[in-house]
C-alpha cells in the first residue's frame, strides 16, 4: 500500500535532519507538538521508509497516534495495516487498534475487544488503562473509579494510576479522597512541586488548621531572636552529644512516619464510623475508598517497623 502524502511535508530536510527534527518535537521541551511529529514522521515514512530499519515500527506507531489525534484517518490506516501486517499477533497492535475504535465512537466494541484481551492477560495494566480511558472518556466516572480501584489494590506503587484517580476525585470536588491519593504520590516522589500544591489545595483539614494557628499566634507570642538562638543552640548540642547522629536521625524520621500513620489511620477510621469520608457525596465508593485507605497505611507500617528492625532502632508501635 502507497503511503498518502503528507500533511505538511517538510520536502527540503535530509534524512538526518528529520530525524533530529523528530526526536526534538517528541522532547519535553516541546511536549504537545504532535502536529510537529505528525508532519516529520510523515515525511520521513514518505521518502526515507527503507533507511529507517528497526525504527520503521517506532516511528509507524508515533505517527499512527498523532493521526488519530488529528483525525488524519489515511495515514492512521495505513500505519496500523503496516503494524498488523508484522506484528499482527502482537497485544500492543491490537490495543492501537482498539484506539482507532475509540477514536470512531464506538466505544461498547473497543470495550469488548479490551475485554477479551484482559481475558488473555488479566493483569495487563497497559490494557486495563485503555479499558479506564474509554470509560472516563464516556462520562463513566464511577466504572472509572472502581476500576482504579481494582488496579490499584494489585499495583499499589502505580503513580499514574494514583495520579488519576486524584484528578478524577478533585474534579469532583471530593477533595478528602484526592488528598489521600497525593499523599501516597508523595510518598514514592516528596519533591515534586506539582503533587505538593495539589496536595496542599485539596488538604482542607490541614489548611484551616495552619489558617487558625496563624491567627491565634500574636506578635507577642512569637519566639524572640534570643530564644530562637537558645533552642538552636540546644538542638545543636543534643546533636553533638548523640551517640550516632545517623542512626538519631533514623530514629526521628522513621517514628515521625510511624505517627503519621497512625494520625491517617485514626482520621479514616473515625470517618468511616460516621459513615462518610468528610464529603457531602456519601455512597459505597466512600466505604470501598476508606477500607483501601486503611489497608494501604496498614502496609506503610509494616515497612517503617521493619525498616527499623532492620537499622536496629528503637520506635514505637
Amino acid at each position: 500500500m502507497r503511503p498518502p502524502e503528507s500533511l505538511d511535508d517538510p520536502a527540503s530536510l535530509s534524512f538526518n535532519d528529520l530525524i533530529k527534527q523528530q526526536q526534538s518535537a517528541s522532547s519535553a521541551q516541546t511536549e504537545g507538538r504532535g502536529d510537529l511529529l505528525l508532519a516529520y514522521g510523515s515525511c520521513l515514512l514518505r521518502k526515507f521508509r527503507h533507511k529507517l530499519g528497526n525504527a520503521l515500527w517506532g516511528v509507524l506507531e508515533t505517527v499512527y497516534l498523532q493521526a488519530l489525534e488529528f483525525r488524519q484517518d489515511r495515514w492512521a490506516r495505513f500505519c496500523l495495516q503496516a503494524l498488523q501486517s508484522r506484528w499482527r499477533d502482537s497485544t500492543r497492535v491490537k490495543r492501537l487498534t482498539g484506539m482507532a475504535m475509540e477514536a470512531q465512537g464506538h466505544w461498547e466494541v473497543a470495550l469488548a475487544h479490551y475485554d477479551a484481551l484482559l481475558a488473555q492477560q488479566p493483569h495487563d495494566p497497559l490494557t486495563r488503562k485503555r479499558v479506564m480511558s474509554s470509560l472516563k472518556n464516556q462520562g463513566r466516572v464511577s466504572e472509572c473509579v472502581q476500576m482504579l480501584f481494582l488496579h490499584l489494590d494489585e499495583m499499589a506503587t502505580d503513580m499514574e494510576a494514583w495520579q488519576e484517580l486524584g484528578t478524577i476525585y478533585a474534579s469532583e470536588g471530593r477533595l478528602a479522597q484526592a488528598a489521600f491519593c497525593f499523599e501516597e504520590l508523595l510518598v514514592h516522589d516528596p519533591a515534586n512541586i506539582l503533587f505538593l500544591c495539589v496536595y496542599a489545595e485539596t488538604s482542607r483539614q490541614s489548611l484551616e488548621n495552619a489558617c487558625k494557628d496563624r491567627k491565634g499566634t500574636t506578635r507577642g507570642e512569637r519566639p524572640r531572636k534570643g530564644e530562637r538562638d537558645r533552642q538552636a543552640q540546644l538542638a545543636s548540642a543534643a546533636r553533638v552529644s548523640a551517640s550516632s547522629p545517623g542512626d538519631e536521625d533514623t530514629r526521628v524520621l522513621l517514628h515521625l512516619s510511624l505517627g503519621a500513620v497512625r494520625r491517617l489511620a485514626s482520621i479514616y477510621e473515625e470517618a468511616l464510623a460516621k459513615g462518610d469520608e468528610h464529603d457531602t457525596s456519601g455512597g459505597p465508593l466512600d466505604r470501598v475508598f476508606g477500607e483501601a485507605a486503611l489497608r494501604r497505611l496498614a502496609a506503610h507500617r509494616l515497612f517503617f517497623l521493619s525498616k527499623a528492625a532492620e537499622e536496629n532502632v528503637a520506635v514505637g508501635k
